[in-house]
């Protein structure tokens, strides 16, 4: 599939009988498709989105974050980074949508509760950022006295 024959790999993985690499190749065609749609917005948006979905049938996570985005669909994006366990990229990304509570999830579910903070506070989310600041406190007291 390195020169871009997707459909032709996609008929020869249906005639070996190998129907999960046949998915993939057409996600693939579809996603370079939708790529040549420069002229039409709209259609190219929906292409990108309906690869996307191929790709996450295929269980190509990677390729469907490409595409959904190319697509612009950046809060679908964000959410499959949180299911990809990408939890910093899910933070930036839900941080630039001004998704403040999301944002401070994804950094406090990684230790980082600076930036937890950081991102309530500069949203006016304060009594959030103060049960953030106390879960930390409560997690470093239980850390302080196991040691």
């Amino acid at each position: 599939m390195k020169h871009s024959l997707y459909e032709v790999a996609a008929k020869c993985f249906n005639r070996g009988k190998n129907y999960h690499m046949e998915k993939i190749a057409k996600a693939h065609q579809s996603a370079l498709l939708a790529s040549r749609m420069k002229d039409t917005p709209a259609k190219m948006k929906e292409a990108f989105l309906m690869a996307a979905e191929q790709f996450l049938k295929c269980e190509q996570l990677e390729k469907a974050v490409i595409c959904l985005q190319n697509s612009g669909e950046r809060e679908l994006v964000a959410h499959l980074y949180e299911k990809m366990n990408q939890l910093e990229k899910a933070g930036k990304t839900y941080r630039k949508l001004e998704r403040p509570v999301k944002a401070s999830r994804c950094y406090e579910q990684l230790g980082k509760f600076n930036l937890a903070v950081e991102t309530l506070v500069e949203n006016d989310q304060y009594e959030l950022a103060i049960d953030t600041l106390t879960r930390y406190k409560s997690l470093r007291k239980v850390y302080v006295t196991d040691m």
